[in-house]
């Protein structure tokens, strides 16, 4: 799927109606995105495609990179209909109640595709396990730093909320929720 497949010519109406608090909740949201989902585009051919040599393991891969680009596209897209200028957010979540629904359209293609990614890498970890044992023991020795890092990341998410809902909530999403949720996710998937 590609960002421009998605009408969002509502939605720059639809986000000028949205409340100040909303609108930083929004466009906050996306230039973090951007900036994380640039960097996360490399990621996956960097750390993995050197010492992978299944051909399906490297084309789930190079999927995943690519996902990971039309992300950060998308956010870009997004804004640009938006804002008049978008330099403005460059420089420098959506209602329930039918407001911003092209966007919210493309946020669900990405979320789907998060959700892959976060089920493929949850497996692939857990078969290496089972299936290569000097992997095992590497995890186990690593098995206090992996949970270190978990809860450190963990944490910057939950500051991230913190920041986000700062002035308040939207419809169906605060503080509270967003945290509980990222503890969710981090624990299932340490």
């Amino acid at each position: 799927w590609r960002p421009e497949e998605v009408d969002v010519s509502k939605d720059k109406k639809d986000f000028n109606a949205l409340t100040e608090n909303e609108q930083h909740i929004f466009t906050s949201n996306l230039k973090r995105q951007i900036l994380l989902d640039s960097v996360q585009g490399r990621a996956p051919n960097l750390a993995f495609l050197p010492i992978v040599s299944l051909p399906e393991v490297e084309n789930w891969i190079e999927t995943w990179s690519f996902s990971e680009t039309i992300h950060s596209r998308s956010y870009t897209h997004i804004i640009r209909n938006i804002y008049p200028d978008p330099s403005f957010v460059f420089d420098d979540l959506l209602s329930q109640l039918k407001k911003m629904e092209g966007n919210a359209k493309i946020i669900k293609l990405i979320a789907r595709d998060e959700n892959v990614h976060l089920a493929s890498t949850t497996t692939m970890l857990k078969l290496l396990k089972k299936e290569d044992k000097d992997f095992e023991k590497i995890a186990k020795e690593m098995e206090p730093e992996s949970i270190a890092l978990y809860e450190e990341v963990i944490n910057q998410e939950k500051e991230w909320a913190s920041y986000l809902f700062q002035n308040g909530s939207m419809i169906g999403l605060n503080e509270k929720i967003l945290s509980d949720y990222i503890e969710w996710i981090g624990c299932s998937c340490s």
